[in-house]
């Protein structure tokens, strides 16, 4: 037996290539620039880059509330659930189906659901109209592509044999109707729909070949109550309607969809509630908000940061002295009850604190605690003529006050002397 060939050496770079592959598991094709030619790192390195990468912040696999969430991430309500039961055993008889509801409240949803449960039927044809507010040539033109049948809008009658033709052999080899979805249906003519009901019946209306479902708003239920589309709305054999959903609802259907997405925390329980109060009963406008919210998400928070530092660094500091002063005033020595404090302080709501007056009187009178608050130094800083106002309006009361006095005295006296006379004197004695 014949020993191995020695392996062939390979270049410094290729080398450096086939070691940086089997360290990271990628192809030297997507490694990054700057280490494709660099060594294989250490086994300390390799461990600490996986443990920072394990650190990621929580967010969502998937978006949960984009408008393409996967059909299986999709909350089925229990009135859906039926609805589509009702759906797949009318498949096997065929007929009309209405789905009808404001815009916003899930139709479309509803339908997805629909269309992926008949799919998991054995052998069905199901097809969704991309135009459903086309004419009628188009409409037939359509039918031909979804259905496999090459036809002719200018010959209707052969395009609608074909048509029929190829149903009933469906029918015949899977024992069930083929499916036509049609969305928005409020666009759809008048003469297109006729023309529906026209083709998807046989033998005077006791077989049916196809069964269709249709889903508008209120102003399909509107158009059919006219005249001419009368015998189509009398053939409606499965009905939904939604009505607008609950607070409950919304929330559930939220939260079932961060959950989905693997993100079940992403969202506060109070965000969810303001987001579910906010929306009206509508599951579009409370996916609309949400997707707002998440999209500006990553950049609010760090702007709202640094905006709080930034205010927090600039804002200016009081002084150490003005809390000193306060705390030394009478009002809060540690004399006072602290209840006796509230109360002096919840005398006067309307008017200003006791901390602000003080902060005040500090600014304008002086603060004692730094040498500011005796009567020389408020002297020195109050103006001259402040000073001698208030000097002269002492003056002036005092004097005043003084005549007043004399002038009382002397009106006694006199009347002392007029009562008694010059006897009524009184007499002073040497001493």
């Amino acid at each position: 037996m014949s020993a191995a060939p020695p392996a062939p050496e390979l270049p410094p770079l290729l080398g450096k290539l086939v070691a940086a592959q089997q360290d990271s598991g990628l192809s030297p094709a997507y490694l990054p620039k700057d280490e494709r030619a660099t060594p294989p790192r250490t086994t300390d390195e390799t461990e600490v880059r996986r443990e920072q990468e394990a650190v990621v912040p929580v967010w969502p696999q998937v978006e949960p509330v984009c408008a393409d969430v996967p059909t299986a991430a999709l909350l089925v309500a229990p009135r859906i659930q039926s609805f589509c039961w009702r759906v797949e055993n009318l498949a096997g008889e065929g007929g009309f189906a209405l789905v009808t509801s404001m815009p916003g409240l899930g139709k479309s949803a509803a339908l997805r659901v629909l269309v992926e449960r008949l799919a998991a039927l054995r052998e069905i044809k199901i097809g969704v109209m991309a135009k459903p507010h086309s004419g009628v040539s188009d409409f037939y033109r359509e039918l031909g592509d979804l259905f496999g049948v090459p036809l002719s809008p200018h010959n209707r009658w052969a395009g609608a044999k074909l048509l029929r033709e190829r149903w009933q052999a469906h029918i015949d080899g899977a024992l069930v109707r083929p499916v036509l979805v049609v969305d928005e249906a409020q666009d759809t003519s008048s003469a297109v729909l006729n023309e529906l009901r026209h083709l998807s019946s046989a033998r005077l209306d006791s077989h049916l070949l196809l069964t269709t479902i249709l889903a508008g708003d209120a102003r399909l239920v509107e158009k059919f109550r006219c005249d001419e589309l009368l015998p189509l709305a009398s053939r409606m054999r499965v009905r939904l309607t939604l009505d607008r959903a609950t607070p409950d609802e919304l929330a559930q259907c939220l939260r079932h969809a961060m959950t989905q997405a693997g993100a079940a925390k992403l969202m506060t329980a109070e965000l969810v509630a303001t987001l579910c109060e906010h929306a009206a009963g509508n599951y579009r406008t409370l996916m609309t908000m949400a997707s707002e919210l998440l999209a500006t998400a990553p950049s609010a928070r760090p702007r709202s940061s640094t905006k709080s530092s930034s205010s927090s660094s600039t804002r200016p500091r009081r002084a150490p002295s003005r809390r000193r002063s306060r705390r030394s005033s009478p009002g809060a020595s540690g004399d006072e009850p602290p209840h006796a404090a509230g109360a002096s302080a919840r005398r006067t709501p309307a008017g200003p604190r006791a901390h602000e007056v003080d902060d005040r009187v500090t600014d304008v009178v002086g603060n004692p605690a730094a040498g500011q608050g005796s009567p020389s130094s408020f002297f020195t800083l109050t103006s001259s003529a402040v000073t001698s106002a208030i000097t002269w309006s002492f003056f002036t009361s005092l004097a005043s006050s003084s005549l007043v006095l004399v002038t009382s005295s002397f009106s006694r006296l006199l009347g002392s002397f007029e009562a008694g006379g010059p006897s009524a004197a009184p007499r002073f004695s040497s001493t």
